[in-house]
């Protein structure tokens, strides 16, 4: 990872992450971008998505995956109705998603295992890490 021009703790200190978590931690997104990289549908519309998931409001998936920044939207004429098709575009977008989702895994599931460390502590690793930067 690369290390914040402002330092580490600045991540903890930008507002606009907020977003991000909210939609992480949206129980019904995690679900439908589930479905849709379990099931390979790169092309779909949200009532089929809706339908497959069991999600009942289509309107707030809908915000959720606009939000998401993964997904173009197209609108098409199909015998006189407007239907709007989603393509899931951005699938380098959609690996760094994955590398947030693991690394909170991980962070969940850690459990340190050190039983002699030989070094500078947290304290000192801070302190260098700000003489760096």
């Amino acid at each position: 990872m690369k290390r914040p021009e402002e330092g580490w703790h600045s991540l903890l200190e930008k507002d606009e992450l907020e977003a991000v978590f909210a939609l992480l931690g949206d129980r019904e997104f995690r679900t439908a971008l589930a479905e849709i990289c379990r099931s390979c549908i790169i092309h779909f519309t949200l009532s089929s998505l809706c339908r497959r998931c069991g999600i009942q409001d289509e309107a707030l998936l809908g915000e959720k995956l606009k939000e998401s920044g993964l997904f173009r939207t197209e609108t098409v004429d199909v015998d006189g109705r407007q239907i709007t098709i989603y393509d899931l575009t951005e699938s380098r977008k959609l690996a760094m998603l994955f590398a947030v989702l693991n690394c909170a895994a991980e962070f969940r599931e850690f459990k340190d295992s050190w039983t002699c460390f030989f070094g500078c502590g947290a304290e000192e690793m801070l302190r260098r890490g700000a003489e760096i930067g």
